[in-house]
């Protein structure tokens, strides 16, 4: 069976549905993922020449470069961050429908990141397969906790948990509408929608066709630490996407592998126990910002030499997204820091000490899959909701915003976080936690039973 994965978005948005697809690939289907040009080397390496990439066009997040939008981001006003989407978006927006129509020509599947539910789900319904949301963390609406997009309101009453979610689909779906709607008469003959995807879903559960929605997170990114009591039965908490192969040390790069190694066998688990307890060939710290693109590179390169230089660890800083290349030599940097682009995190963060980090939901499941503490310095969007989970489950210090990151704090976290031997337990404990989820299998399997809900909806949307 073909199935297409539709997905938009950083690495964190993308690389989940690799290891999805290659656990379906591995079943005997034919996966095509579709998603921007940017992605697609990403695609062909995780996805070992065993996913076929589709182009996407337009590119959704580049907008985070811009300062100006960097700086309502961080803000996290969800209205001003959908009106700033929508307008970047404007130009490219009819051709990325187009391209998933495309994209999912002779699908006997369509499964979709949460970037493109209503394109993929129109596409779907065009060929009357089964469609399946896949999100990376818990989206949908409870009464237990609100939507992430408001979760750091001052106002928080209980009886208008719920309803969040409903006013955030309402939203995204008022900028979509129009455009929607005007595609699904002239290119799929399909009626047009009176509402979004939740409310297809809402639709589908009343007359008995429940949609299933797949999360692919552990319980310890949801407020609470477990799932709410009021989710529906299709509402499936999998386990992060992990790979289900470490990367092999012989692939890791090589500065990078001799740099974490110093002083220690790989093979060693006691030399690399005592490591992490400090000392002149202790465990580095990880650094790293995921995709978020640092406003002032210098400053985040001088920021680190100052960590290395006061808590007199070793330390890797995993640039990603933000360029730093250019400005190396502008930066008198000290032998004890290694700075790459990317690093497989699998290998590298058991190996670490503690992690500093951005809280992307894919970056949380990695610190907390290699068991090590965190001190969380989100950037924008869902990340401090992320912070605080880690808070909650007890292996993260209180989150210092990257906006207000100071090196005098960040140490001060650092140091305190080091010396928490309960953390650190903690931290261990939850690792194991984490390892019990059946991750991308789980997913796999969810998305297969799915069923066609299309006849049973019509008229009905």
């Amino acid at each position: 069976m073909k199935i297409v994965i539709v997905t938009s978005g950083s690495r964190g948005d993308v690389q989940p549905y690799v290891m999805l697809g290659l656990e379906l690939q591995q079943r005997g289907h034919e996966v095509v993922l579709a998603t921007e040009q940017r992605m697609e080397q990403l695609v062909k390496q995780l996805g070992q020449g065993r996913l076929r990439f589709f182009k996407i066009s337009g590119d959704p997040t580049l907008m985070i470069y811009g300062k100006k939008n960097q700086e309502l981001l961080a803000k996290g006003s969800i209205m001003k961050v959908l009106q700033m989407a929508e307008a970047h978006n404007k130009g490219f927006a009819e051709q990325v429908l187009a391209d998933t129509a495309a994209a999912c020509e002779g699908a006997g599947l369509v499964l979709s990141g949460m970037l493109s539910l209503t394109a993929s789900m129109s596409a779907a319904q065009k060929l009357g397969v089964p469609w399946v949301p896949v999100c990376l963390g818990p989206v949908m609406p409870t009464a237990e906790f609100p939507s992430w997009a408001i979760s750091s309101s001052p106002f928080r009453w209980k009886w208008l948990n719920r309803a969040s979610y409903s006013f955030i689909f309402w939203a995204i779906w008022q900028q979509e509408a129009a455009r929607i709607n005007a595609w699904r008469s002239s290119s799929l003959g399909l009626p047009p929608l009176k509402q979004g995807p939740a409310s297809v879903l809402a639709s589908a559960h009343t007359a008995g066709v429940d949609i299933p929605v797949i999360m692919m997170c552990s319980s310890h990114v949801v407020p609470g630490l477990k799932a709410p009591a009021d989710w529906p039965a299709n509402c499936h908490l999998t386990g992060f996407p992990f790979s289900p192969a470490v990367a092999a040390e012989a692939d890791v790069e090589l500065r990078l592998r001799e740099f974490v190694l110093r002083g220690a066998s790989a093979g060693d688990e006691q030399q690399q126990q005592q490591q992490q307890q400090g000392g002149e060939a202790s465990a580095p710290l990880y650094l790293g910002f995921g995709s978020m693109p640092a406003p002032d590179p210098k400053a985040l390169l001088e920021l680190a030499v100052q960590v290395v230089t006061l808590t007199q660890r070793r330390a890797v800083l995993v640039a990603g997204w933000s360029e730093l290349e250019s400005i190396l030599s502008e930066v008198q940097l000290p032998p004890e820091l290694l700075i790459v682009q990317h690093a497989p995190h699998d290998w590298l963060l058991p190996r670490c000490c503690a992690a500093v980090h951005h809280c992307g939901v894919g970056t949380c499941g990695a610190v907390l899959r290699a068991g090590i503490p965190s001190v969380p310095c989100p950037v924008m969007l869902d990340q401090p909701f992320q912070a605080a989970r880690l808070v909650e489950a007890g292996v993260a210090c209180k989150p210092l915003p990257f906006r207000q990151i100071s090196a005098e704090a960040l140490v001060g976290r650092i140091k305190a976080v080091l010396a928490d031997s309960a953390m650190a337990a903690r931290a261990a404990a939850v690792a194991r936690q984490v390892a019990g989820y059946p991750g991308v299998a789980a997913a796999a399997d969810v998305a297969l039973a799915a069923a066609s809900p299309w006849q049973a909806l019509q008229g009905k949307l």
